[in-house]
């Protein structure tokens, strides 16, 4: 199937049918997220089980991105993205049916290999129809429907599994992917470069060598650093932040929080400022986008992101009131907000069209092996020292990734280097 050149394709008429297809695509995997702690007896597992099952889908993501990089460069965009909402459909209904732990676990890899295909096609998608002018904004409303999706689908699934149950939400989100799947199979462009989109790949015998110099020519430092902040940043907010915001009041409080006359418990406190990330990523994405678009110059707004990530673990890391918790949750959030965009906009910026899968799928990795390596990092060292101090880790590793921005904006400014071909 032949597309039109990139530039044709409005960014609505993308964005609208991909941006509803993600969020519906969500439904079930925010569904076992929000329940399946409590829902431990309807599906037969121990409690100890919940959070295999709620990662076992990110670790196959992370070497699975790139895999389903190669396939978006190989087959086009719309036939991964269509087989990875089809694949979230069956999963999130064999979740649904799944007892026991073997069953569940088929169910959670086969969603993530689902959102490996969705993620990644998308994200190169998004970099297929826009060019350096317009990137950052398109990627920072493309985070929107993910955020959205995020946010909407918990929310209403947790309310769902009260009224319906467990299984039945299930079902429902499997039919609800099957409404995004039907969006995405009426409404969808191919996005693809016609021209170069099977580039002949040389012969010869496979090796490690071959692999390992190859992925060299593709990584340059500037597009690794901007994979490195990806990880960085998913490393910090949604590893860090998000599950040790929980354990940080309960630390400092105890099981409730004093708030004038009343007081709240730390769950519900929790969620409310865990709930709050996904607004101020909203608001900050196409404004950093925009901004990035409209300077020319990605680093300097990624050096904003760090900078307010830096304040945010600082306020984080002082024996503050419920306030300064609150605006340092905020203010990390807010930073994420600002380096998602600019990362991905970046990347693409950099890449060669014809491979533009694959480095996006390395980008996906990158962000995964972040979000999989924070909670693990966070309690680790809480349990050995206070807990301020991964903050202060953190605020130590934003520093490091500011410096690195500057040195290479610096490098690349005395010796400019032209964007590969679009």
């Amino acid at each position: 199937m032949s597309s039109p050149p990139a530039s044709s394709i409005p960014v609505p008429r993308l964005l609208l049918p991909l941006g509803a297809a993600v969020i519906l695509s969500l439904t079930g995997d925010q569904t076992m997220y929000a329940s399946l702690a409590t829902q431990t007896e309807v599906v037969r597992i121990s409690i100890t089980a919940v959070g295999v099952m709620l990662g076992v889908n990110r670790l196959v993501r992370i070497p699975g991105n790139p895999l389903g990089g190669w396939l978006v460069d190989r087959f086009g965009r719309r036939r991964p993205f269509i087989a990875g909402v089809l694949l979230g459909a069956v999963s999130t209904a064999l979740c649904g049916l799944a007892v026991g732990f073997w069953p569940l676990l088929l169910a959670r890899a086969l969603w993530g290999i689902a959102w490996t295909l969705i993620n990644v096609t998308a994200m190169t998608m998004v970099m297929d129809i826009t060019t350096p002018a317009d990137r950052g904004r398109t990627a920072g409303l493309y985070q929107i429907s993910v955020l959205m999706g995020l946010s909407i689908m918990a929310v209403g699934s947790g309310a769902l599994v009260d009224t319906l149950g467990f299984r039945q939400t299930l079902f429902l989100g499997a039919g609800v992917t099957g409404v995004g799947l039907l969006i995405a199979l009426l409404a969808l462009p191919e996005t693809a470069p016609a021209l170069r989109r099977f580039p002949p790949e040389p012969v010869g015998r496979w090796s490690w060598r071959r692999v390992r110099d190859g992925l060299r020519r593709q990584i340059t430092p500037p597009i690794l650093i901007s994979i490195i902040l990806y990880a960085l940043t998913n490393l910090a907010g949604n590893g860090v932040v998000m599950s040790t915001v929980g354990l940080l009041l309960r630390l400092r409080y105890g099981e409730v929080v004093p708030l004038g006359d009343r007081a709240i418990g730390v769950p519900t406190l929790a969620g409310l400022l865990l709930g709050i990330g996904p607004i101020m990523g909203i608001i900050a994405g196409p404004l950093a986008g925009w901004l990035s678009d409209r300077a020319g110059q990605r680093w300097r707004v990624m050096r904003w992101g760090l900078a307010l990530g830096i304040l945010g673990f600082a306020l984080l890391s002082l024996d503050g009131a419920v306030a300064v918790i609150a605006a340092g949750v905020m203010v990390a959030a807010f930073a994420d907000g600002i380096l998602t965009p600019t990362t991905m906009a970046q990347t693409g910026d950099l890449s060669r069209r014809e491979r533009q899968g694959v480095l996006m799928g390395l980008y996906a990795a990158g962000g995964d092996l972040g979000s999989a390596a924070g909670p693990f990092l966070a309690y680790a060292l809480a349990y050995l020292l206070e807990l301020k101090w991964v903050y202060v880790l953190c605020m130590v590793l934003y520093f490091l990734a500011l410096l690195a921005t500057w040195s290479v904006a610096r490098e690349r400014a005395s010796s400019p280097r032209e964007i590969p071909s679009l």
